[in-house]
């Protein structure tokens, strides 16, 4: 369940602001106003770009796209997941737990998306520096056991929305 976010509601109407603005002073300028897309979209592009600068390495390009995605769609678990990854691999620690943590309040709000992340998370090759934490298996145990209290099985494919690009942030291996 993806809440709605008050961030976008904001975002269209100073948009919808700026269209009537436009209208009353120049058509020329309504057509590309009225063309932007939604915020979701546009948070999808950025975490797609996002993992293109993970998978080249550059994880300060990747983690700002990712946080520019998280200001558009504050409850988007893939940009969360990601942003935890790219955390982790720059050695911020803590911050990557706020975002794992900040990922199992909408798997427990009833998020089967960020659900399968976080069981991503336990064996995600980003994250191997949260593994040895006291709080990480809690947080992946912790899906896993909601999954299987739900009647669902906790290990195989888990439905997922066809437009979120690839719940991992892992690159392929040489």
């Amino acid at each position: 369940m993806v809440r709605p976010s008050p961030q976008s509601d904001a975002w269209r109407e100073r948009i919808r602001g700026q269209v009537r603005e436009a209208a009353a002073s120049d058509e020329s300028y309504l057509r590309p106003i009225a063309a932007l897309p939604p915020p979701e979209d546009v948070a999808r592009h950025l975490v797609r770009q996002g993992l293109r600068d993970h998978r080249a390495r550059r994880y300060e390009a990747a983690l700002a796209k990712f946080l520019q995605a998280l200001q558009l769609h504050p409850t988007y678990g893939a940009a969360r997941f990601d942003a935890a990854c790219a955390y982790a691999r720059l050695g911020r620690l803590e911050q990557a737990m706020v975002r794992l943590r900040e990922l199992a309040e909408d798997a427990e709000a009833g998020c089967t998306d960020c659900r399968a992340r976080l069981r991503a998370a336990a064996t995600d090759a980003d994250l191997a520096p949260l593994r040895g934490r006291a709080d990480f298996p809690a947080l992946t145990h912790r899906s896993t056991a909601e999954l299987s209290a739900a009647g669902r099985p906790a290990t195989g494919p888990t439905p997922r929305p066809a437009s979120l690009p690839r719940p991992s942030c892992t690159r392929p291996a040489r």
